[in-house]
């Protein structure tokens, strides 16, 4: 159900495009990418192209990734590792901010500049 709302509002979408301001690229960006997700799709994999319900076309389907998703440490000895690693990253990171600080002109200095 999900994979033909999202093709009938792609659809939709890509046809006020083409009719407001006749643009064609969209129109055929859906002609490809269309074919291209319905055939990828687990449900139609198994129904009409009658493939066996095994492995990744067993039921329950597994939650497609976004595209910004990690996955997370699997235990807490990973989560503490992750943890010191993120740890030791910004004390680097302070540690380069406060050598840069160090060695920055003072005011007074650049003041001096301006003035000869």
């Amino acid at each position: 159900m999900d994979l033909m709302k999202q093709v009938v509002i792609g659809a939709g979408i890509c046809s006020v495009i083409h009719y407001k301001w006749e643009y064609v690229i969209p129109l055929a960006m859906q002609c490809i990418m269309t074919p291209m997700t319905v055939f990828d799709n687990q449900l139609f994999k198994l129904h009409v192209m009658n493939c066996e319900a095994v492995g990744d076309y067993s039921r329950p389907f597994p939650e497609p990734k976004g595209p910004f998703s990690m996955d997370p440490p699997a235990n807490e000895e990973q989560r503490e590792e992750q943890r010191k690693a993120d740890q030791e990253l910004a004390e680097k990171q302070l540690a380069e901010l406060a050598e840069e600080a160090k060695n920055a002109p003072k005011a007074e200095e650049v003041e001096d500049k301006k003035e000869k």
